[in-house]
């Protein structure tokens, strides 16, 4: 049985496996993370409108802030980095005023915790048991695919 966030981590370790080392992927590497996104699809629509419905207000104003304290270009362009703003040089702020948007909506945070740790319903995942070399941050990322060898001190008692 899988937590919603444990499916939703292993969501995000795919899509950064697939985004940092897709030319070094097998097939059958490949195979079982396309298998197990398509396992995934729905419950990972569900936590998204959950999360637009619960944190909808609290992403946008933290949007906002984040947008505000972000470096920006000669254009006064935002900066991305990441998949989100850069905001290194005004940390100090952007974090004061999170804060205080955190404490804002402290409940709504709270509520999509707590759905996030409820049974993400019945999903067969795809194991895999050879993973090509990665970095440890990705192999670590999909915990939940990787298939455990067998232990190789009862396979040699069982040879004897």
């Amino acid at each position: 049985m899988y937590s919603k966030n444990d499916i939703y981590e292993l969501h995000v370790g795919i899509q950064s496996i697939k985004a940092r080392f897709k030319e070094k992927m097998n097939d059958k590497f490949s195979y079982a993370l396309s298998i197990n996104s398509r396992r995934i699809k729905d419950i990972i629509e569900s936590i998204s409108d959950q999360r637009k419905e619960i944190l909808g207000d609290y992403d946008k104003e933290h949007n906002e802030i984040a947008k505000k304290h972000s470096e920006t270009d000669e254009k006064g362009n935002p900066i991305m980095r990441a998949g989100g703003y850069n905001i290194q040089k005004h940390m100090h702020a952007y974090l004061e005023e999170k804060k205080a948007l955190d404490e804002k909506y402290k409940d709504s945070i709270d509520r999509f915790e707590k759905t996030m740790k409820e049974d993400a319903g019945d999903v067969k995942l795809h194991m895999v048991k050879e993973m090509p070399d990665m970095p440890f941050d990705l192999a670590d990322a999909i915990y939940l695919i990787r298939e455990e060898p067998e232990n190789t001190e009862s396979n040699k008692s069982k040879e004897s």
